[in-house]
């Protein structure tokens, strides 16, 4: 059975979600669960930004699962960090020339549409099944949360928290699974187009390619959650006085 420990770490007044310590980062609860309910297919299609988090999660659970994962990708002359970790692991990609992202996407449905035996799974993994799963967790996290040392008793929730956002599949989750913390995300990609008086949408001022110079006292990735949590600091600072909870996905 996979098992997906939470471990939450108290960083200079800022509580972290350490979901980088996962081998897959938060996702990997998604792929798990994706390709073991889907066992009877062979190949698990996704179209990914070669900066994005998810595709290296699949190509994990495929290499458990005895399965093949299939990402395509735009085409680059020097291959992505995150493509070549894909590829260790045993994924196919497929390279995809012009890269936009909508022409990416295209091309893996149709190469999925050709045979039963593959499995195409949106951008992001963003699905309501998929979102039920991650609230789950949410929930789990702030259980876990309300038993650190230094919350007060008297919390049920953290006041907010702050999570990079790209399909928008976690942020909805989060949403989902709190009543009353006040939700921050941080856009380092698309538009995000989630719209809530407990959501407050951030966007990153450079683009998805850009990897943040900023240090985090955490592993964490430079095109996704280091922006998220520069943002934090850029509006918090260290220390804050309220009860901050950063989602950190992904090293």
């Amino acid at each position: 059975m996979v098992r997906f420990p939470i471990t939450i770490e108290h960083v200079n007044g800022i509580y972290v979600l350490r979901d980088d310590l996962l081998s897959g980062g938060t996702k990997s609860v998604l792929a798990n669960q994706i390709v073991k309910q889907n066992i009877d297919k062979k190949e698990f299609i996704y179209a990914s930004p070669v900066y994005g988090g998810f595709q290296i999660a699949l190509s994990i659970y495929c290499k458990l699962y005895n399965k093949q994962a299939v990402i395509f990708c735009a085409r680059h002359k020097i291959k992505h960090k995150n493509t070549l970790i894909c590829k260790q692991l045993g994924a196919k990609i497929v390279e995809i020339y012009p890269g936009y992202l909508s022409v990416v996407q295209h091309r893996a449905i149709q190469y999925a549409n050709k045979s039963d035996n593959r499995y195409y799974i949106n951008f992001g993994a963003y699905s309501e099944q998929n979102i039920g799963l991650l609230v789950n967790r949410v929930e789990k996290v702030i259980e876990k949360w309300k038993k650190e040392p230094s919350v007060p008793s008297k919390k049920t929730e953290p006041d907010e928290i702050w999570v990079a956002v790209g399909s928008g599949t976690l942020l909805s989750a989060i949403l989902h699974a709190t009543k009353k913390t006040h939700i921050y995300g941080v856009q380092v990609g698309a538009n995000v187009d989630i719209k809530d008086p407990r959501v407050t949408i951030i966007k990153y001022n450079k683009p998805f390619e850009y990897e943040s110079k900023f240090e985090t006292p955490f592993d964490s990735m430079a095109h996704y959650d280091r922006k998220a949590f520069e943002m934090l600091i850029h509006y918090r600072g260290y220390n804050p006085k309220k009860n901050i909870l950063f989602w950190n996905v992904m090293a």
